[in-house]
């Protein structure tokens, strides 16, 4: 059996949003595993399996996979005889790492009459963000916020136009903490 190279190609498709407004903004992120280039035509009949990283198993010489949550995960190749029943595993392993596209930070710092927060949103195609402060029964909109006690519980809302489309995303603080 021999195989040459493995061609793996990886482009991000489309956003992947969680319940009740994440932090963090994903791309899910997609992979192709195409072995068709490397094959030749005596081993066409061997059994290619792929475990993904994520739990899930793919088959065949070519396969297609999108990862849903942000990590590091190992795609490894598993190459079965079914005449034999000869299994070779580990054959080839990919490393595919999904990172957020978008994160919302909160900063905080020591003001005059309080806390200071700060938010603001990192990563790239992101349009101007609107963001929404609440806290005790108190609300404000703008990227800062000044003078809050410590230890009170403050949430923020950013609003963004990401890839087209209106988005949300929240973080939760304790000030001071």
């Amino acid at each position: 059996m021999r195989i040459s190279i493995l061609t793996v190609l990886v482009f991000i498709s489309f956003r992947l949003l969680a319940q009740d407004f994440p932090s963090v903004l994903a791309d899910k992120e997609c992979i192709i595993l195409d072995l068709s280039g490397s094959v030749e035509r005596e081993n066409s009949d061997l059994i290619y399996k792929w475990d993904l990283g994520d739990g899930t198993e793919a088959y065949g010489i070519t396969v297609e996979h999108c990862y849903d949550s942000i990590g590091e995960f190992q795609a490894s190749l598993a190459i079965i005889d079914p005449i034999s029943s000869m299994n070779f595993d580990d054959e080839y392993v990919e490393t595919v790492k999904v990172l957020p596209a978008v994160v919302l930070e909160i900063t905080q710092s020591k003001g005059e009459f309080g806390q200071d927060l700060e938010a603001k949103l990192t990563g790239s195609s992101i349009s101007d963000a609107t963001f929404y402060w609440s806290w005790d029964n108190s609300y404000e909109s703008g990227k800062k916020l000044s003078g809050i006690e410590k230890n009170k519980e403050v949430r923020v809302l950013a609003r963004f136009t990401f890839q087209g489309e209106e988005t949300f995303l929240s973080k939760e603080i304790i000030t001071g903490s």
